[in-house]
C-alpha cells in the first residue's frame, strides 16, 4: 500500500469514525416528531336508528386506514354470529386507504327481537382495536 493510499485510507476511516460518533452521541432530531398512531381509533359513525326484521341495516364505521377490519352480528338467541365480512379492501369501503367502512345487509325475517350487539375488529401492523355497538331488533 503506498503512502497516499495510507492517507486517503486514514481520512476515510476518520470521517466514518466521526460520522458515526455524530449519529450516536447527538440526540436525534426526527425522533421528536409527532407521528400519529397507525392504529388509534375505530368507532362507530352511523349504525341504522330503527333496526326491524326483514329490513336493511347500515353500519358505517370510522377505522385506521388500511386496516383489516370484521364486523360480527351477534343477534339476540342465537348461538352463530353473523360475520359481515373482512379484509382491508371490503366491497363497501371506497378506496384501500379510506379512512370508514360501510356494511350494509338484511336482517333476516325469522331473527328473534331484542337486544343484538355488533363487535367491529381493526388489525394493523401486529395492534388490534375493538368497538361494539348495542341495538334493538324490532319486528
Amino acid at each position: 500500500m503506498t503512502k497516499k493510499n495510507l492517507i486517503g485510507f486514514v481520512i476515510l476511516f476518520a470521517l466514518i469514525i466521526t460520522f458515526l460518533a455524530y449519529i450516536y452521541l447527538t440526540p436525534n432530531q426526527f425522533t421528536s416528531i409527532d407521528t400519529p398512531d397507525p392504529i388509534s381509533e375505530l368507532s362507530v359513525i352511523y349504525l341504522t336508528p330503527e333496526v326491524k326484521t326483514g329490513n336493511e341495516v347500515t353500519l358505517r364505521i370510522k377505522t385506521p386506514p388500511a386496516a383489516s377490519i370484521e364486523a360480527t352480528i351477534y343477534y339476540p338467541n342465537t348461538t352463530e354470529p353473523y360475520i359481515l365480512n373482512s379484509g382491508a379492501a371490503s366491497p363497501d369501503r371506497n378506496i384501500y386507504w379510506s379512512d370508514e367502512a360501510v356494511w350494509t345487509w338484511r336482517v333476516p325475517e325469522d331473527t328473534p327481537t331484542g337486544e343484538a350487539k355488533v363487535i367491529i375488529t381493526a388489525s394493523l401492523v401486529g395492534a388490534n382495536l375493538v368497538a361494539t355497538k348495542n341495538f334493538i331488533i324490532n319486528r
